[in-house]
């Protein structure tokens, strides 16, 4: 099948030639689109994050915790709530970071 295309001041071009041209600039195109993204994916996990060598103060992150939530003392991952409103906007926001974090990866 040809395609008659005709602009002003130029020839119609119905050769089958000219449909190959244009379907190898595409994949061309989308070869190099593609191995941009890939480079990219692979610097950017390359570099790796601040936390791997130096890990995060988890004392002073955490430390306001105890205003919402008071542990029982035993150990055992067990205590009081303190504040629900902020522990459900906490629940909601941290099952919205996770669950983007797992469709980016």
């Amino acid at each position: 099948m040809t395609c008659t295309t005709t602009r002003p001041g130029t020839r119609p071009n119905t050769t089958p030639r000219s449909h190959l041209r244009t379907a190898l600039k595409a994949a061309t195109a989308a070869a190099v689109l593609g191995a941009t993204v890939v480079a990219s994916g692979a610097t950017a996990s390359a570099a790796g994050y601040p936390s791997d060598s130096t890990p995060p103060d988890l004392v002073s992150a955490l430390g306001g915790y105890f205003s919402v939530w008071q542990p029982s003392g035993a150990n055992d991952l067990h205590g009081t709530v303190k504040d629900p409103g902020t522990l459900q906007w906490n629940d909601r926001l941290t099952s919205w970071i996770n669950q983007n974090a797992a469709l980016r990866s």
